[in-house]
C-alpha cells in the first residue's frame, strides 16, 4: 500500500464516497465525503480563482478530495479556474488583497505538483509513484491533450506539518518522478488550478 509523502502508511480508508456532480460547492465535496472516517481526514483550502480575496477551508477524506479533483467541472478561463492547496491559511492579507501568500500559511497538509512537460503521461506518473511507494492522485491540467500530457498532483501528509518543510517534502515527490515537476512547484505560491 502506498506511502503518504512523509513517509508514514495512509490510514485505513472509509468505503469509497457515491458519485458527485462535477462542480466545486462545498455542498458536493462534504456529500461526498459523509462516509468516510473521521481519521482518513485531510485539510485544503480552495481560493475561487487567482486573486484569493477569498477562501474557503474543508476538510475531508482523501477518497473525497481525489472525487473532486477529477471531476472538477469546466472553466471559461484559466483565471476563474479555483485553486487548490493543501495548507491552511489564517486571515492576513498580502497588499494586493489576497490571503494566498507565504506568510499568511499556517500548515501544510500535502504537496502540490504541477507537471507540464508534455511528454510523460498520468498513467507513466501514476506508476513512477507506486513504484516509489507515495499515495497521491494526479489530474489532468486545462491545457491537458493526450499529445502533450499537462497534469497536476497532490501528495497528502499523514499529519500537517509548518510550512517550512515543504521543500523537504518536495523534493521526495520530485525524486519519485525523476525531477520533472516544474520549478514553480518548489514554491509555497505554486499555481495549481482544479479544473480540466
Amino acid at each position: 500500500m502506498p506511502k503518504r509523502t512523509d513517509g508514514a502508511a495512509p490510514l485505513p480508508r472509509g468505503k469509497p464516497p457515491p458519485e458527485n456532480e462535477a462542480a466545486a460547492k462545498r455542498t458536493e465535496i462534504q456529500a461526498a465525503d459523509e462516509d468516510s472516517k473521521q481519521d482518513d481526514r485531510i485539510t485544503f483550502t480552495l481560493f475561487p480563482d487567482v486573486g484569493a480575496q477569498t477562501k474557503t477551508e474543508y476538510r475531508v477524506s482523501w477518497d473525497g478530495l481525489a472525487a473532486h479533483v477529477r471531476s472538477p467541472g469546466e472553466f471559461a478561463v484559466k483565471a476563474k479556474c479555483p485553486l487548490i492547496k493543501l495548507a491552511r491559511f489564517g486571515e492576513r492579507r498580502s497588499e494586493k488583497n489576497s490571503l494566498r501568500h507565504d506568510a499568511n500559511m499556517i500548515e501544510i497538509t500535502g504537496i502540490e505538483g504541477d507537471y507540464d512537460g508534455e511528454r510523460l503521461s498520468v498513467g507513466e506518473a501514476t506508476m513512477l509513484l507506486a513504484d516509489a511507494d507515495v499515495e497521491a492522485v494526479i489530474y489532468s491540467s486545462p491545457s491537458y491533450t493526450p499529445d502533450a500530457p499537462r497534469w497536476r498532483v497532490l501528495a497528502p501528509f499523514s499529519k500537517p506539518y509548518p510550512p517550512g518543510e515543504r521543500r523537504r517534502f518536495m523534493a521526495r515527490l520530485q525524486g519519485a518522478l525523476a525531477g520533472i515537476l516544474a520549478p514553480e512547484s518548489s514554491r509555497y505560491r505554486s499555481r495549481i488550478t482544479s479544473a480540466k
